[in-house]
This record gives structure tokens, sequence and C-alpha cells, in this order.
């Protein structure tokens, strides 16, 4: 779909180039040309506010990836070791944090992370004492700050990706409309011009992606004709 509606745009910037270079010099004729030039103009900065949402969104999914590999790798892994020992010798604390409650969707993630940083800031010297690293604690509340950065960016440009590609699809349907109504207005304007007519038809072609033919089947058994 993203790709049609990008089609759509650089049909409608070619239309508007040719539009601006030859008035028609009439009214009501050069107003509707006027609305089309100017709804090129927002179409093309919701297509840039789209495209950048979702770099944005790429950008950001794979940043908490990374961040959620180097967090499990290392910090969480040695606390998680230090938790199993903290509970091991002292029923009641810890005891419920294990690998298998670190959740899979973002926000369960985030809060099984929180509560074992939590757990090991209120019981710091048992843990400490059972050899957690001081560092590790501190290391992996900063990575969990990045993550959680990182998430809220990542629904940032999906948002902004998602609400421009809404209102882009508007704007292409109220495009199409006037350019409907502008080509009746240029059937008459431009009447004594072929070249005009050719530029014309040119400009609103849309070039649309032609499909591979199809590979033929292999003749089954049931399609070979015996010889003659």
């Amino acid at each position: 779909m993203d790709s049609i509606l990008r089609l759509k745009v650089a049909m409608a910037g070619r239309v508007r180039d040719l539009l601006l270079a030859n008035p028609f010099g009439v009214q009501p004729a050069d107003q509707f040309s006027a609305q089309f030039v100017e709804k090129v103009e927002r179409a093309r900065v919701l297509l840039t506010q789209q495209e950048s949402g979702e770099v944005a969104t790429r950008t950001s999914t794979r940043q908490r990836r990374a961040l959620r590999r180097e967090m499990l790798q290392v910090p969480l892994r040695h606390l998680l070791t230090m938790a199993r020992s903290v509970a091991a010798a002292n029923p009641g604390v810890a005891s419920g944090i294990r690998r298998s409650t670190l959740g899979r969707s973002e926000e369960a993630f985030q809060a099984s992370v929180r509560t074992l940083v939590q757990e090991a800031e209120a019981h710091r010297e048992l843990f400490l004492a059972h050899g957690m690293s001081e560092e590790s604690l501190q290391e992996l509340n900063q990575m969990l700050t990045a993550y959680q950065q990182a998430v809220h960016e990542a629904n940032a440009g999906r948002r902004a990706h998602t609400g421009a590609r809404a209102e882009l699809r508007t704007v292409i349907r109220d495009l199409m409309r006037l350019l409907l109504k502008l080509d009746g207005i240029v059937l008459y304007q431009f009447r004594d011009r072929p070249d005009l007519m050719g530029a014309w038809v040119s400009a609103r072609n849309i070039a649309w992606p032609v499909k591979e033919p199809a590979e033929p089947a292999e003749a089954g058994p049931e399609q070979v004709k015996p010889a003659a």
C-alpha cells in the first residue's frame, strides 16, 4: 500500500510541475490548479513524516533488542544468580525471581527487571554478601533507562508513521478528485496544443509495477497427451 501511495505522490508532483509551468490564465481553472499544488505539497510533507517515522521505529527497535540481549547476557544473568543464592540462604527474600519471570512483552520485561533491581536495592547488603557487584546494579539501572527510552521512541515513531499515512490517504483521494476535474479543463484549454496534451497524459500516468509473468507449470502425468 505504501508503494502505491508513493507512486501517486510522484505522479501528482509531475502534474504540479506541468501546471506551474503552464498556467491556464482563467478562473476558476487556475484556482483548481492552485488547490492541486497546495495538496501536493502537503502530500510530500506527509510522505516524509511517514518515512521518518518508519526509520525512527526501526532504529529504536534495533537499539531496544540489542539492549535486551546485552542485559540478559551479563548484568541480568549476574543479578539473577545472586537472587537465587540469596533466596536459598534467606527464604522469603527474592524467592519469586527467576529468569522465566522475565516477561516477553515490553511492559512485562521492564516490570520484571524493575522488580529485580528493587529487590536487590532493598536487600543490598545481603546481595553484596553473596557476591553481587555494586557496579552491576548501577549498570543495569542505566541500561533499563536506555531501554525504556528506546521503547518510547519506537512508539512515537509508530504514531508519527501511522498518523501521517492516514492523513496521506485522505490527501491522495482529494488529489485524485481534483485530477479528474483538471482533466476536463486541460482537454479544453490545451486543445490546440498537442505538445501540452501529450505532456499532460505523460505526467498523469502512474508507472504501476509490472508483475513478473508466472512460470509455466510442469505438465503432470494427466496433462501429457499420448503420442499419436
